[in-house]
């Protein structure tokens, strides 16, 4: 098993990251898995996180308060005042193009890090 682990290129690039193959690869992990997956989301629909009731009242237990009521009741009107959709678009845009610049900074590290790795 490790001979096999030192010959797997995939392995080798996850001790490059300083990353566990042995974890990464497991069976039982959740993202590699479909059956464990299946299965959490099967639990998941016969354990909601929300009480549903037949009458559609919703229980006080789950209502929002005064003061979130009144906060979401500003936050609409706050909102619907607002029509210029131009600040929004710059700074939508100014965002992507800084997600943009940090991943091409992380596939540069990723590179060096690959090209790092010895070749078998």
């Amino acid at each position: 098993s490790e001979a096999q682990e030192e010959l797997d290129p995939s392995s080798k690039l996850a001790k490059a990251f300083g990353l566990d193959p042995g974890k990464i690869f497991s069976v039982d992990h959740l993202g590699l898995d479909a059956t464990a997956a299946i299965n959490a989301l099967k639990f998941a629909l016969n354990h909601p996180l929300v009480d549903y009731n037949d009458t559609g009242k919703i229980e006080h237990h789950m209502k929002l308060t005064e003061s979130a009521q009144r906060r979401k009741l500003e936050t609409r009107r706050i909102s619907s005042a607002v029509t210029t959709s131009k600040p929004k678009a710059s700074k939508r845009k100014e965002a992507i193009q800084d997600m943009l610049a940090r991943m091409k900074e992380k596939l540069a590290i990723a590179k060096e890090k690959i090209a790092a790795v010895p070749a078998s």
